[in-house]
């Protein structure tokens, strides 16, 4: 369906309780699906668990679903009842379906009556969630943001050289200055030995600066890879030859909370032979939203690309598994010990441990180990 004929849906259901540029909103995001959405889908697959959000607002108000029909039920009595559309793409039939089980709700629910305001954005905000974990809609625009997990705040760019002469670089977050910082930091620091490039609790941010950062130290290669929709042509992102750390060892530390682009860094660093990733498995959030500002100055947030590791195995649902585990009760927390019990490792479990100096040893130690001689 094209977005030309928007207005013409909307404008015969404007004359009802509903504010219009709530209705065009619901439209806009009717459509989306149709459109942008990484799979094949239809207006139905948002329109009923939208409709079944009611129940978010009032406990006595459900939506039954019974393949052919749609219920309305108040207090565990039948209301009202609609057919479905013959065309489950139909966006005006979808609509007027709305308005009259939200006309009869109303009249049967205090809440709904008096918060009507929020309806649509509760609708879109649960629909959404039908379709998977990371689109999103926010009623607020200035207040969006691309989802991610929960996250501790944390400065978003950190370097230091240590006495042991290795350079240590956290990421909190990866913004448009990510690359830039790090490649200050690693000419500023030339001397060092060795890297630590912690990247636990990073949310992700910028993919493409993510990239950028995997390419500073990556020969030429596959950073990562990305699809949309089925069928679509697979894009490919590619280091540029050189490496600006000279072949020297890194180390990446991750866990629970590392996501998205993040992960993209890591895995690229990991399964180009560049890094060592030690700590626990990541979070695994390997999709490409698209932003989409609806007229009722909200955003849609629609899943519409996945994310592919350098070897082409899907990062969503799955994460980074690192080479050195930490997670779990170790029998020893001596360095030393953990490095000999990772071999044909098949399971570390995510954490976001408080003992945050762990880690860091076990990378000092792994990193004096496998120095080059030459730049003692």
């Amino acid at each position: 369906m094209k977005k030309i004929g928007l207005l013409g849906i909307i404008l015969p259901l404007m004359a009802t309780t509903a504010q219009a540029d709530d209705r065009v909103a619901l439209a806009q995001a009717y459509t989306s699906v149709l459109e942008d959405y990484l799979l094949p889908a239809n207006v139905e697959n948002l329109a009923i668990p939208a409709l079944q959000a009611l129940n978010k607002m009032d406990k006595n108000i459900r939506i039954a679903d019974d393949g052919a029909r749609i219920s309305l039920y108040a207090n565990g009595r039948l209301l009202k009842t609609l057919r479905k559309p013959e065309n489950k793409n139909d966006v005006s039939a979808w609509l007027e379906i709305n308005d009259n089980l939200l006309r009869a709700a109303k009249k049967a629910s205090e809440t709904l009556e008096v918060k009507d305001f929020e309806i649509v954005d509760t609708m879109l905000a649960y629909g959404i969630k039908n379709f998977d974990s990371d689109s999103s809609y926010y009623p607020d625009l200035e207040l969006s943001n691309p989802p991610t997990p929960e996250f501790k705040p944390q400065r978003a760019y950190y370097d230091r050289l240590q006495e042991d002469n290795i350079l240590y670089i956290r990421l909190g977050a990866i913004n448009k200055y990510t690359a830039q910082n790090v490649e200050e930091s690693l000419k500023k620091y030339a001397q060092a030995t060795g890297l630590i490039l912690d990247l636990r609790g990073n949310p992700g941010g910028v993919l493409e600066e993510a990239v950028k950062v995997a390419g500073l130290f990556i020969d030429g290669g596959i950073i990562a890879s990305s699809k949309g929709r089925a069928g679509s042509e697979t894009e490919y992102y590619n280091a540029p030859k050189g490496d600006i750390w000279q072949d020297k060892p890194i180390v990446v530390l991750i866990d629970g909370q590392t996501a998205s682009s993040a992960e993209v860094l890591a895995i690229a660093l990991q399964e180009q032979s560049r890094g060592t990733v030690v700590g626990s498995n990541s979070f695994g959030k390997g999709t490409i939203q698209k932003l989409i500002k609806l007229d009722n100055n909200s955003r849609l947030a629609l899943t519409n690309g996945l994310i592919y590791t350098p070897s082409g195995n899907k990062l969503a649902g799955r994460g980074v598994m690192p080479d050195i585990c930490t997670s779990g009760e170790l029998e020893s927390r001596n360095p030393e010990n953990i490095l000999a019990k990772n071999k044909d490792l098949a399971y570390c479990p995510a954490e976001d441990r408080e003992d945050k100096q762990q880690d860091i040893n076990v990378a000092k130690v792994y990193l004096q180990k496998h120095t080059k001689k030459d730049l003692n």
